[in-house]
């Protein structure tokens, strides 16, 4: 078997960083009437990429925190999940989205991440 990683065709991108997309359904209540909340992991190649200091700085002024961006290749494979698990050479951290941007003129969707908490459990 062949596990390339995926390449943008327009651009010759590597995706060579992993992420997991964190989807959460309600599955029923448990016995005390609170929902039970179900994780599904979807595992994509990205590529980790660091804030630029104008829009931290811009983020700041309305006080949204963003600390990393990630770059997956398709959009399609994002479905509005709001939490992401990042793999790096730290080991994983959770972190919530706090914006989607399409990038025009191809598949690739960038993805703003805030509040990492590490050795999260996966």
């Amino acid at each position: 078997m062949n596990f390339a990683k995926p390449t943008n065709t327009r651009t010759g991108t590597m995706y060579n960083d992993i992420a997991y997309l964190i989807k959460k359904t309600v599955d029923g209540v448990d016995e005390y009437g609170d929902p039970k909340i179900v994780e599904t992991q979807t595992q994509v190649f990205c590529n980790i990429m660091s804030i630029g200091q104008k829009e931290f700085y811009d983020a700041q002024t309305v006080g949204a925190k963003p600390e990393l961006k990630v770059v997956i290749a398709d959009y399609y494979d994002y479905s509005d999940e709001d939490e992401i698990i990042v793999v790096d050479y730290r080991g994983k951290t959770r972190y919530q989205v706090l914006r989607t941007y399409r990038v025009l003129g191809s598949n690739e969707l960038e993805i703003t991440l805030y509040g990492g908490v590490r050795n999260e459990r996966t």
